[in-house]
């Protein structure tokens, strides 16, 4: 648990380093709305579930995890497609109860404003 958070605090410290460091096109890192789908968000799920805590359980040196910057953007990317799918069937929902528009607007933001990692 202890290491969880440690590497949750370093997540979070680190974030703006690995968002705005990159010189590639700002389009090119949006998220379509077509790639939030069940199956990108069932990648995303097992990559923050099985695969990157094994890439953790396997590293001899849990320090060089700071500095692995593919590390921290597949992580970053995944919790991105998770929370871009959710808001998406939560707008979905909302559309067919016919209650407001609150979830689509935080969509349509999402969308907007979201880049991921590269």
């Amino acid at each position: 648990m202890r290491v969880r958070k440690i590497i949750l605090i370093i997540f979070i410290l680190s974030i703006n380093t690995l968002l705005y460091s990159s010189d590639i096109d700002d389009e090119y890192l949006k998220i379509p709305s077509e790639d939030l789908n069940v199956k990108q968000y069932e990648e995303s799920i097992k990559n923050i579930k099985i695969d990157l805590p094994k890439q953790l359980r396997e590293l001899k040196d849990k320090n060089t995890i700071i500095r692995n910057s593919e590390f921290w953007m597949s992580y970053y990317n995944s919790l991105m497609y998770i929370e871009g799918y959710v808001l998406k069937k939560e707008a979905e929902v909302e559309k067919l109860k016919g209650k407001g528009r609150e979830s689509q607007k935080k969509y349509e933001r999402f969308l907007k404003e979201t880049r991921l990692s590269d």
